[in-house]
């Protein structure tokens, strides 16, 4: 969602966007057909403005895997954790 919400206030387009998340629950929440949750339907929505100007893919990596970009992602996640908006 934080992403995707960056995105948006940016008015970031014409790019190709991967959205990477270690949470597979979240990917299917965002890909199921009824929505119960407020906040995967303000993601749906959010991603759905963003993907009008952009390509967006979302990707799962598997967490903790020590994986180079998983490392990566999880320390830029934090640094976005502390930012105030």
């Amino acid at each position: 969602m934080l992403g995707a919400r960056i995105i948006a206030e940016r008015e970031i387009g014409n790019k190709s966007i991967r959205i990477l998340t270690d949470s597979k629950s979240a990917l299917l929440a965002l890909d199921s057909y009824m929505v119960r949750s407020g906040l995967v339907w303000e993601c749906r929505q959010t991603l759905r403005y963003v993907t009008q100007r952009n390509s967006v893919e979302l990707c799962w990596l598997k967490g903790h895997s020590g994986n180079e970009g998983n490392e990566r992602t999880e320390e830029m996640a934090k640094r976005v954790a502390r930012m105030r908006f």
